[in-house]
Protein backbone atom coordinates (compact mmCIF):
# COMPACT_ATOMS: atom_id res chain seq x y z
CA UNK A 1 0.00 0.00 0.00
CA UNK A 2 1.27 3.49 -0.77
CA UNK A 3 1.36 6.63 1.41
CA UNK A 4 -1.83 8.02 -0.10
CA UNK A 5 -3.82 4.85 0.67
CA UNK A 6 -2.46 4.70 4.21
CA UNK A 7 -3.18 8.39 4.82
CA UNK A 8 -6.83 7.92 3.83
CA UNK A 9 -7.17 4.96 6.21
CA UNK A 10 -5.41 6.30 9.31
CA UNK A 11 -8.59 7.47 11.03
CA UNK A 12 -10.26 4.08 10.48
CA UNK A 13 -7.01 2.45 11.64
CA UNK A 14 -7.14 4.38 14.92
CA UNK A 15 -10.83 3.48 15.37
CA UNK A 16 -10.09 -0.17 14.53
CA UNK A 17 -12.59 -0.05 11.65
CA UNK A 18 -10.46 -1.75 9.00
CA UNK A 19 -10.78 -5.29 7.73
CA UNK A 20 -7.95 -7.57 8.91
CA UNK A 21 -6.30 -7.63 5.48
CA UNK A 22 -6.32 -3.85 5.02
CA UNK A 23 -5.20 -3.34 8.62
CA UNK A 24 -2.22 -5.64 8.03
CA UNK A 25 -1.28 -3.71 4.85
CA UNK A 26 -1.41 -0.40 6.74
CA UNK A 27 0.71 -1.81 9.60
CA UNK A 28 3.32 -3.11 7.16
CA UNK A 29 3.52 0.29 5.47
CA UNK A 30 3.78 2.11 8.80
CA UNK A 31 6.79 -0.07 9.79
CA UNK A 32 8.79 1.09 6.76
CA UNK A 33 7.47 4.63 6.17
CA UNK A 34 8.49 7.15 8.81
CA UNK A 35 6.37 10.09 7.48
CA UNK A 36 3.18 7.97 7.63
CA UNK A 37 4.10 6.68 11.09
CA UNK A 38 4.58 10.31 12.26
CA UNK A 39 1.19 11.23 10.79
CA UNK A 40 -0.39 8.36 12.73
CA UNK A 41 1.27 9.57 15.96
CA UNK A 42 -0.08 13.09 15.36
CA UNK A 43 -3.63 11.82 14.77
CA UNK A 44 -3.47 9.60 17.86
CA UNK A 45 -2.35 12.60 19.94
CA UNK A 46 -5.27 14.68 18.61
CA UNK A 47 -7.76 11.90 19.39
CA UNK A 48 -6.32 11.45 22.90
CA UNK A 49 -6.53 15.21 23.55
CA UNK A 50 -10.14 15.33 22.36
CA UNK A 51 -11.06 12.42 24.64
CA UNK A 52 -9.51 14.23 27.61
CA UNK A 53 -11.48 17.43 27.11
CA UNK A 54 -14.02 18.18 29.82
CA UNK A 55 -17.64 17.93 28.71
CA UNK A 56 -19.17 21.17 27.56
CA UNK A 57 -21.86 22.69 29.69
CA UNK A 58 -24.50 24.73 27.95
CA UNK A 59 -25.79 27.73 29.81
CA UNK A 60 -29.46 27.99 30.63
CA UNK A 61 -31.54 29.65 27.96
CA UNK A 62 -29.02 29.10 25.14
CA UNK A 63 -31.61 27.53 22.87
CA UNK A 64 -34.01 30.41 23.40
CA UNK A 65 -31.29 33.01 22.73
CA UNK A 66 -30.26 31.27 19.51
CA UNK A 67 -33.86 31.03 18.29
CA UNK A 68 -34.45 34.69 19.20
CA UNK A 69 -31.37 35.72 17.20
CA UNK A 70 -32.59 34.04 14.03
CA UNK A 71 -34.47 36.51 11.84
CA UNK A 72 -37.84 34.91 11.24
CA UNK A 73 -39.86 36.11 8.32
CA UNK A 74 -43.02 34.57 7.05
CA UNK A 75 -42.28 32.53 3.97
CA UNK A 76 -44.71 32.48 1.09
CA UNK A 77 -46.60 29.25 0.95
CA UNK A 78 -45.61 27.34 -2.12
CA UNK A 79 -48.53 25.86 -3.98
CA UNK A 80 -46.34 23.06 -5.24
CA UNK A 81 -45.68 21.71 -1.76
CA UNK A 82 -47.41 18.39 -1.46
CA UNK A 83 -48.56 18.29 -5.07
CA UNK A 84 -46.32 15.32 -5.78
CA UNK A 85 -47.99 13.40 -2.96
CA UNK A 86 -51.44 14.44 -4.17
CA UNK A 87 -50.68 13.21 -7.68
CA UNK A 88 -49.30 9.96 -6.35
CA UNK A 89 -52.40 9.38 -4.25
CA UNK A 90 -54.73 10.35 -7.09
CA UNK A 91 -52.88 8.04 -9.48
CA UNK A 92 -53.09 5.17 -7.01
CA UNK A 93 -56.80 5.79 -6.46
CA UNK A 94 -57.40 5.86 -10.21
CA UNK A 95 -55.50 2.59 -10.72
CA UNK A 96 -57.44 0.92 -7.90
CA UNK A 97 -60.74 2.14 -9.35
CA UNK A 98 -59.81 0.88 -12.82
CA UNK A 99 -58.95 -2.56 -11.44
CA UNK A 100 -62.21 -2.64 -9.49
CA UNK A 101 -64.26 -1.69 -12.56
CA UNK A 102 -62.48 -4.32 -14.63
CA UNK A 103 -63.07 -7.00 -11.99
CA UNK A 104 -66.74 -6.10 -11.56
CA UNK A 105 -67.63 -5.56 -15.21
CA UNK A 106 -65.00 -7.82 -16.71
CA UNK A 107 -64.31 -8.18 -20.39
CA UNK A 108 -67.36 -9.03 -22.44
CA UNK A 109 -67.30 -12.56 -23.72
CA UNK A 110 -69.53 -13.29 -26.66
CA UNK A 111 -70.63 -16.75 -27.71
CA UNK A 112 -71.47 -15.46 -31.17
CA UNK A 113 -68.82 -15.79 -33.84
CA UNK A 114 -68.39 -13.31 -36.61
CA UNK A 115 -69.34 -14.83 -39.93
CA UNK A 116 -66.92 -14.55 -42.82
CA UNK A 117 -67.63 -11.88 -45.35
CA UNK A 118 -68.55 -9.05 -43.07
CA UNK A 119 -71.07 -10.36 -40.56
CA UNK A 120 -70.85 -8.43 -37.35
CA UNK A 121 -70.17 -9.87 -33.93
CA UNK A 122 -73.90 -10.18 -33.21
CA UNK A 123 -74.79 -11.56 -36.63
CA UNK A 124 -75.54 -8.15 -38.10
CA UNK A 125 -74.52 -7.52 -41.68
CA UNK A 126 -72.57 -4.50 -42.56
CA UNK A 127 -74.26 -2.43 -45.25
CA UNK A 128 -74.04 -4.13 -48.65
CA UNK A 129 -72.34 -7.29 -47.36
CA UNK A 130 -75.44 -9.50 -46.89
CA UNK A 131 -75.33 -11.08 -50.36
CA UNK A 132 -71.60 -11.61 -50.27
CA UNK A 133 -71.90 -13.31 -46.85
CA UNK A 134 -74.62 -15.63 -48.15
CA UNK A 135 -72.57 -16.55 -51.20
CA UNK A 136 -69.52 -17.21 -49.03
CA UNK A 137 -71.54 -19.36 -46.66
CA UNK A 138 -72.87 -21.32 -49.66
CA UNK A 139 -69.34 -21.83 -50.98
CA UNK A 140 -68.27 -23.22 -47.61
CA UNK A 141 -71.20 -25.67 -47.55
CA UNK A 142 -70.41 -27.06 -51.02
CA UNK A 143 -66.72 -27.39 -50.20
CA UNK A 144 -67.53 -29.41 -47.06
CA UNK A 145 -69.96 -31.55 -48.99
CA UNK A 146 -72.92 -30.46 -46.88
Amino acid sequence: MNCRGVSRRLSAFIDNDLSPGIRQSVEEHLRVCRPCARRLEELEAIVASARNLPPLEVSAGLKERILAAIPWSPRPVLLTRGIGLKFALAGSAFAAAAVLVFLLAGPRQSTEIAAPGGMGIHGECRAGDRDRARRHAGDARTADGV
